[in-house]
């Protein structure tokens, strides 16, 4: 896998092991959600190192760890809450 594909599913991953929707990630990320959502999707190949950073800040982790193979597991719930808990 390459380092987008990586990028995108530890982003994923974390995101859901949170329990967080794309809505909420986006928000505390201060991305658009849309934005956020075509990351995931794999459909912006060439995200800004800027934004890794900013995910990395909202999801609590090293902007580097977003881009290490197998760093976030699969979670089990693969759906996130919208509302903050």
């Amino acid at each position: 896998m390459n380092a987008v594909g990586t990028l995108c599913l530890n982003l994923r991953n974390s995101r859901l092991a949170r329990g967080w929707s794309q809505e909420l990630t986006a928000e505390l990320a201060g991305i658009p959600y849309r934005y956020l959502q075509d990351i995931e999707a794999q459909r912006r190949p060439g995200i800004r190192l800027a934004t890794i950073e900013r995910l990395g800040k909202a999801l609590g982790v090293e902007p580097w760890e977003l881009l290490k193979p197998d760093r976030f597991p699969t979670p089990q719930n693969k759906r996130g809450r919208s509302a903050r808990a």
